[in-house]
C-alpha cells in the first residue's frame, strides 16, 4: 500500500512538473511570437522609408534627366545630342567591338561644329 501511494505521489509531481513545463513553453512561445511581429513590424516600417525614399530619388534623377535632355535639344549642334547618347569615354562601353574610330569620327565632327570649323549642314 506504501509502495502504491509512493507511485501515485510520484506520478502526481510528474504531471505537476510536465504541466508546469508546458505552461513555461507556452510563455516562451507568446514571447517569441511577440518578438517577432515586432521585428515584422520594424522590418516593414523599414521598408516602407526605404521605398519612399527611392521614389523621391527616382523622382529627382527623373527630373535631372529631363532637364539635361531638354538642355541638349536645345542645343544648336546637333552633334551635341548624338555625343549625349553615346558612351564618349572608352572604358564606358561595354560590348565587345571596336568602336573606337566610329567615338572618335563623332567627337571631331561635335568639335568642329562647336568651333566653327564646319558649319551644321556643310559635309566635310
Amino acid at each position: 500500500m506504501e509502495l502504491i501511494q509512493k507511485r501515485e505521489q510520484a506520478d502526481v509531481e510528474r504531471r505537476a512538473m510536465l504541466v508546469e513545463k508546458e505552461r513555461q513553453e507556452q510563455e516562451k512561445k507568446a514571447e517569441m511570437q511577440q518578438r517577432a511581429e515586432e521585428a515584422l513590424r520594424e522590418w516593414t516600417e523599414q521598408r516602407k522609408q526605404d521605398i519612399i525614399q527611392r521614389r523621391t530619388q527616382s523622382k529627382v534623377e527623373e527630373e535631372t534627366f529631363n532637364e539635361s535632355r531638354k538642355a541638349l535639344n536645345e542645343a544648336r549642334n546637333p552633334w551635341e545630342k548624338v555625343t549625349g547618347n553615346i558612351e564618349v569615354k572608352e572604358g564606358n562601353y561595354q560590348e565587345s567591338k571596336d568602336v573606337s574610330r566610329m567615338r572618335q569620327a563623332i567627337v571631331s565632327r561635335r568639335n568642329d561644329v562647336k568651333h566653327g570649323i564646319v558649319k551644321f549642314g556643310e559635309s566635310g
